[in-house]
C-alpha cells in the first residue's frame, strides 16, 4: 500500500509538473501575440493610467533603499518604466524582458544611459529561465512578476532570489493580490486589468500567502550558510487606493538576512502544497473568526482621547496629517484597535500596521468592503524603525500614535530618532496590562519621556462584561489583568 501510495503522489506530481510546463507556454503564446502596444496603457493594462501612472511609480520607488552605486536585476521591465528610475542612482542594471517587441525601448534606454556613465544590460529572455551566480545583485526588482508565475515558478524565483542576492541585498515585490478566494483559478477581476478577454493568464493571490513563501523560503549558499528573507514593509500602492478603492495592489520590500543555522530547508513539495492550499485554508479560517466591523474594547477608550483634543491644536498644512494605530503581532486578535471606528478630518487619514500577516490581509479585504480612501495599511511584524524609515519616505506628519500592550515587548525607544515625524502638539497615547505593582513599574520604566498616567480598569471592566460582544474566554483574560493608560505629549520633547 505505501508504494502504491507513493506511485500515485509521483505520478500528481508529473502530472502536475506537465500542466504548468504547458500552461507557461500557453502564457508566452498568449503574450507575444496579444495585441498590446509599447507604451504606458499596454504595459499597465489600463486605458486610464496616463492619469496616475507618475503617482504609481513614485510610491512603488518610494518603498526602494538606496541604491546609489548598487547593482540591479529589473526582471520583466516592459518597456522599462521602472529601469530609468532605478538608473538614477544604480550603477548597473541587468534587465530581463520576454516579449520581443519591448526590447527595442530597452535598447534605447541602454544607450541613453551610456552617455551618462550608466550600465544597462539587456536580456530577452523568459524570466523562469535566468540563472546568475551567486551575490551579485543588491536589488531585485520585480513588478506584476508573481501574477505570470505559476505556484512551483514562484517558489523556484524566491529561492533563485536568495541565491543572486548579495548579503543584506533586497527583493522589492509588487503585485495585484486578489480579494476573495478562488484557490487555484484564475482572477479576472483586479481593477489593474480593465479589458482583457477570458484568456488572461494572470493568477491574482492572497497577500498573506505571499508574505508567508517569502518569509519561509530558505536557501544553502556554497559555504554552507543559511539564508532567508525578512519582510522589511509591506502595504497597498497609495495610488490605487486614490485612483480605484482598491487596497489589493500590494508592495513590499525583504531583505536578504542570515537563517538559523538549525532552520531545516522546507522541499519544493512541501513548500508548494503550503502556498497553494494549506495556508489558503488557514487564511480562510481566520477571516471567519474576525470581526472587522465590530467595536473592539479599547476603541472607545481611544475614541475619547482623540475627540478631547481641538483640531485647532494642528494647523491647516498641505502635508498629510496621520493617527498612526500600531498593532503589536503577538497581541491576541480582540487586543487591538479597529481603524473603521476612528473619524477622520480635513487633510489626514488612519495608518494601521499590523504585525500579523493574516490580520494584514483581513484588514485589506475589510478596506475593499468599506471603501474609505483615508484608511491605510501596512505589515511589518517586530521593527518599528523599519516602518517609521518608510514613514519618512511616506513624507507625512504624525498626529498621534495608538497601540495596546507595545511595552510587553520593546521599550518606548523610537521617539528621539523620529520625533521629526511628529506634530509638536502630538501625542503617544499606550493602553497597557499589568497584573501587579511589580508588572506596572517594570513598564512604566521602559520609557524615558514625560508621562501622564490614568488607570483605566473599572472602565473597560464595565465595558466587556456589558457588551455583549465577546466570548466567555475574552472577558476572563482582559478582566483578568490591570489597564492603564500612558500619554506622551510631545510638546514638551520638542521644548526640552
Amino acid at each position: 500500500m505505501p508504494n502504491a501510495i507513493l506511485r500515485l503522489c509521483c505520478y500528481q506530481t508529473k502530472a502536475y509538473k506537465r500542466r504548468e510546463l504547458k500552461n507557461r507556454k500557453a502564457f508566452l503564446n498568449y503574450w507575444n501575440n496579444y495585441g498590446h502596444k509599447d507604451d504606458i496603457k499596454g504595459t499597465m493594462l489600463d486605458n486610464d493610467s496616463n492619469n496616475f501612472e507618475e503617482t504609481d511609480r513614485y510610491d512603488v520607488c518610494g518603498m526602494l533603499p538606496c541604491l546609489k552605486n548598487k547593482t540591479v536585476l529589473d526582471i520583466g521591465a516592459g518597456i522599462g518604466r521602472f529601469t530609468a528610475e532605478l538608473g538614477k542612482d544604480a550603477r548597473c542594471i541587468y534587465v530581463s524582458e520576454f516579449k520581443q517587441q519591448y526590447i527595442k525601448q530597452l535598447k534605447e534606454l541602454k544607450r541613453i544611459a551610456k552617455k551618462y556613465d550608466k550600465k544597462i544590460i539587456v536580456k530577452h529572455v523568459d524570466a523562469t529561465k535566468l540563472n546568475y551566480k551567486e551575490e551579485k545583485f543588491h536589488l531585485i526588482f520585480t513588478n506584476w512578476l508573481f501574477m505570470n508565475f505559476s505556484d512551483t515558478e514562484c517558489v523556484d524565483f524566491l529561492i533563485k532570489s536568495l541565491k543572486w542576492l548579495k548579503k543584506e541585498g533586497h527583493l522589492k515585490f509588487r503585485e495585484s493580490c486578489c480579494g476573495t478566494f478562488k484557490r487555484n483559478d484564475l482572477c479576472n477581476n483586479s481593477s489593474s486589468y480593465d479589458s482583457l478577454n477570458e484568456d488572461n493568464f494572470a493568477i491574482h493571490r492572497i497577500i498573506s500567502v505571499y508574505i508567508r513563501i517569502i518569509e519561509q523560503v530558505r536557501y544553502m549558499d556554497s559555504k554552507g550558510e543559511k539564508w532567508k528573507f525578512n519582510v522589511v514593509i509591506c502595504g497597498s500602492v497609495p495610488a490605487y487606493i486614490n485612483k480605484a478603492s482598491n487596497w489589493n495592489e500590494v508592495q513590499l520590500l525583504a531583505k536578504k538576512i542570515k537563517a538559523n543555522k538549525r532552520d531545516l530547508i522546507p522541499s519544493m513539495d512541501e513548500l508548494i502544497h503550503n502556498f497553494n492550499e494549506h495556508w489558503v485554508i488557514f487564511q480562510e479560517k481566520v477571516d471567519t473568526t474576525i470581526n472587522t466591523g465590530s467595536l473592539y474594547f479599547a476603541d472607545k477608550l481611544f475614541l475619547n482621547e482623540l475627540e478631547s483634543v481641538s483640531s485647532s491644536n494642528f494647523e491647516n498644512s498641505k502635508i498629510p496629517r496621520v493617527i498612526f494605530i500600531y498593532q503589536p503581532y503577538l497581541n491576541p486578535w480582540y487586543k487591538r484597535i479597529n481603524p473603521f471606528n476612528i473619524q477622520t478630518i480635513d487633510n489626514s487619514f488612519i495608518w494601521t500596521n499590523e504585525g500579523n500577516r493574516e490580520l494584514f490581509r483581513c484588514s485589506l479585504k475589510a478596506a475593499n468592503t468599506k471603501l474609505n480612501k483615508k484608511i491605510y495599511f501596512t505589515y511589518c511584524k517586530n521593527n518599528i524603525m523599519n516602518l517609521f524609515n518608510y514613514v519618512k519616505q511616506r513624507k507625512v506628519i504624525l498626529t498621534d500614535f495608538l497601540a495596546i500592550d507595545l511595552l510587553n515587548n520593546q521599550p518606548l525607544n523610537f521617539v528621539n530618532e523620529f520625533l521629526n515625524l511628529f506634530h509638536p502638539n502630538g501625542k503617544i497615547i499606550l493602553l497597557e496590562s499589568f497584573l501587579n505593582d511589580t508588572e506596572k513599574n517594570l513598564k512604566l520604566n521602559k520609557t524615558d519621556y514625560p508621562y501622564k498616567i490614568e488607570i483605566k480598569s473599572e472602565y473597560i471592566y464595565s465595558y466587556v462584561k456589558n457588551s455583549g460582544l465577546f466570548e466567555d474566554e475574552v472577558v476572563s483574560y482582559i478582566c483578568g489583568r490591570n489597564w492603564m493608560m500612558i500619554t506622551v505629549y510631545l510638546n514638551n520633547l520638542k521644548l526640552s
